[in-house]
C-alpha cells in the first residue's frame, strides 16, 4: 500500500508542475496584454492634452494683435510598451485652407491618428503654417514652440506661424 502511494505522489508532481506553468503562462499573458493597452492609453492621452495645449494657447493667441507671439512648452512622452509616432501641426498656407492647416495631428504607434483644432476667438479654424511654410513635425520629448500671429495679404487671412525654439 506504500508503494501504490510513493508511485502517485511521483505521478502528481509533474503534474502539478504543467498545471502551474500554465497558469503562469495565461496569468502573464493577462499582465502584459493589460500593460500594452495601458502604455498605448498613456501615450494618445499624452498626446490629445499636448495638442489641445497647443490650441488653447492659439486661441489665447488670436485675442492679441498682429505680430504678438507666445511660447507654448510641451512634452511628448513615450510608455513602456508604446511611443510616440508622431505630432504634426499645420500645413502649408493655401486657398482655400487645406483642412489640415487648422489641425494638430498626431500619432502613438499601433493606434490610429488622432488630431485637434486650432480655432480662433469667434470659433472658426485658425490655419498654422511652420517657419519653412509647411507642417511641424516633432517626436518624442519636450519642445519649446514659439506662436506669432500674422497676416497673409496674398492669402488675405490671419495665421499662426509655429516654430520650434531652443
Amino acid at each position: 500500500m506504500s508503494l501504490r502511494k510513493e508511485n502517485a505522489a511521483v505521478i502528481e508532481l509533474p503534474f502539478k508542475l504543467v498545471i502551474a506553468a500554465v497558469i503562469m503562462a495565461v496569468t502573464a499573458s493577462a499582465g502584459l496584454g493589460a500593460l500594452s493597452l495601458y502604455s498605448k492609453g498613456m501615450v494618445e492621452n499624452g498626446l490629445r492634452q499636448e495638442a489641445e495645449a497647443v490650441a488653447s494657447a492659439a486661441q489665447r493667441l488670436d485675442s492679441m494683435g498682429i505680430n504678438s507671439s507666445m511660447k507654448v512648452r510641451i512634452s511628448l512622452q513615450n510608455a513602456p510598451l508604446d511611443h510616440v509616432e508622431y505630432f504634426r501641426i499645420g500645413y502649408h498656407l493655401t486657398t482655400p485652407v487645406h483642412p489640415y492647416a487648422a489641425m494638430i495631428r498626431f500619432k502613438g504607434a499601433g493606434s490610429g491618428e488622432g488630431h485637434v483644432y486650432a480655432r480662433d476667438a469667434g470659433d472658426n479654424y485658425l490655419p498654422m503654417v511652420s517657419s519653412g511654410d509647411g507642417t511641424l513635425e516633432l517626436g518624442s520629448g519636450g519642445h519649446t514652440l514659439l506662436l506669432t500671429k500674422l497676416y497673409s495679404e496674398q492669402f488675405g487671412k490671419v495665421f499662426l506661424r509655429v516654430e520650434r525654439t531652443a
